[in-house]
């Protein structure tokens, strides 16, 4: 069992925003070659916060095998184009991943020398928690120094031959025990075309339309793409949920500072957030959360 690490950075009570090249750089990891990565944690439990996003880049040397996860998550395909099975999603497409559902394998589609992902992953209505991501480097580190199994092509080979999933073995390193996964509440993950979506004006905020691409739980995601005009602005305010906003294109500009592509905003529940304007034509990803017990989200607040 791994001697736990403090995922604490000091408790999150106001919003933090975090530029592309301000990310946690990863290279290869228990899933093998073929990935780059730039992770944002947001990680204070106290507060009920434990997500991690991040943008990926994948080359075909990467594979990962059929699995599933304890939590949950929402990814965005930005460049390239990925394969989950026989299903290919390109660039512009969102995926819901539910807790507990099996996806993959995934591989880089044929034709891409690399795909590019922007990733969410967070607590599903179970209440499982989200994996600290410096406790999942540091574990896979101490595996390989301690010399207990190998990592092949995304899966985990014990000395005695016996084959798993890669991010599974390096949780049940962790937490020192075999995985309980919650028990699916859908058969599948959910692909959304949002080129298939039509935007939709938002109440209040001149020059802001909204694509709603899914409301999926109690707790959600709620899952939206957001379209400023250049001068455009969504208010401000304090909700009771929790925000993830990806900049996909265009620049922001929040509390005085500028932002671009790929900067990730989050906003705490119950902490009071500025507006946000568009410095030109700019395209958000919105996903927001609610914690279980509470009340259901609303359909549409910014």
């Amino acid at each position: 069992m791994l001697e736990k690490v403090d995922p604490l950075r000091g408790p999150i009570t106001r919003p933090v925003v975090v530029r592309q090249e301000e990310g946690d750089e990863q290279g290869g990891t228990h899933r093998g070659g073929g990935r780059k990565s730039e992770i944002y944690g947001f990680f204070d439990p106290e507060h009920g916060i434990r997500m991690r996003a991040g943008i990926t880049t994948y080359t075909p040397e990467r594979y990962n095998p059929r699995h599933r996860h304890t939590d949950e998550a929402v990814r965005y395909y930005y460049r390239g184009a990925e394969c989950y099975g026989r299903d290919v999603l390109e660039e512009g497409d969102c995926v819901y991943v539910p807790e507990g559902v099996y996806y993959g394998p995934t591989k880089t589609a044929e034709k891409c020398d690399h795909n590019v992902r922007l990733s969410l992953h967070f607590p599903g209505p179970s209440g499982f928690p989200t994996p600290v991501w410096s406790e999942v480097m540091a574990a896979q580190k101490e595996m390989r120094e301690k010399n207990v199994g190998q990592f092949e092509k995304g899966l985990f080979i014990s000395p005695n031959g016996k084959k798993q999933d890669g991010f599974e073995a390096v949780q049940e390193y962790i937490v020192g025990h075999k995985l309980d996964y919650p028990q699916p509440r859908y058969r599948s993950y959910i692909i959304m075309r949002h080129a298939n979506y039509s935007w939709v004006a938002l109440e209040g905020a001149p020059g802001v339309s909204v694509k709603h691409l899914g409301y999926f739980n109690e707790t959600g995601p709620n899952i939206k793409m957001v379209r400023m005009e250049k001068g455009a602005q969504t208010p401000g305010g304090k909700v009771a949920f929790q925000q993830v906003r990806l900049v996909l294109d265009g620049e922001v500009e929040y509390d005085g500072e500028n932002y671009k592509p790929v900067s990730c905003m989050f906003f705490p529940a119950g902490a009071p957030y500025s507006p946000t304007t568009a410095v030109s034509e700019t395209t958000l990803l919105v996903t927001q959360l609610g914690k279980p017990g509470t009340s259901p989200l609303p359909f549409c607040v910014l």
